[in-house]
């Protein structure tokens, strides 16, 4: 896959801070000067909150694309091994990066699911919701959810057993009882 550029990076979080600030401009301008629903002395805190959340979005977009260009450039740089590479020839360091670079793909997804979901509540913080209820649905849904998949949840845990205890990597030849050949990829789940 091609790589971003730092300058597009750079780019896109300029790009994201301009329709931030026209945004809040847009809803000034709505709230104070066209309906009237608000003072500009009432709506300064809002303003406020509004300018922070924008500047957490924007922090919060910067390092996803940060880490996003990090990860990929890692998998970029350390390709997968094949199956017709002798097993003689692999060291230490190049098991550990064929181990790492199985991961990363599981790593990124993990990673971008975090930082979307305590950004987007450091976002609304700032804009002045009320997130408690939020990560109180959020346990209730999760318990509902984990009831009601109890295979999907078994079929992970060991999928990330499998990851962690290195059982085989993308490239390798399997044997199994049903089945034989070279392992394409594989996730948490299959």
């Amino acid at each position: 896959s091609e790589l971003p550029m730092a300058g597009e990076v750079v780019a896109d979080c300029l790009r994201l801070t301009a329709r931030l600030y026209v945004l809040i401009l847009v809803a000034d301008s709505l709230m104070v000067k066209t309906l009237g629903a608000m003072t500009p002395a009432e709506w300064a805190p809002h303003d406020l909150g509004a300018k922070i959340a924008a500047i957490t979005a924007v922090a919060i977009y910067a390092f996803w694309r940060f880490l996003k260009f990090r990860m990929d450039s890692y998998i970029v740089s350390n390709p997968l091994p094949s199956a017709d590479i002798a097993a003689d020839s692999e060291d230490e360091v190049r098991v550990a990066a064929s181990r790492l670079r199985t991961l990363m793909p599981l790593l990124r997804v993990v990673a971008g699911s975090t930082i979307l979901v305590v950004g987007g509540l450091l976002v609304l913080s700032q804009l002045g919701i009320n997130i408690t209820p939020l990560i109180a649905g959020a346990s209730v849904f999760g318990l509902a959810v984990s009831f009601g998949s109890q295979s999907l949840v078994r079929d992970i845990v060991s999928g990330v057993f499998f990851l962690a205890e290195d059982s085989f990597r993308v490239g390798e030849y399997i044997d199994g009882s049903k089945v034989k050949g070279v392992v394409e990829g594989f996730s948490v789940r299959s």
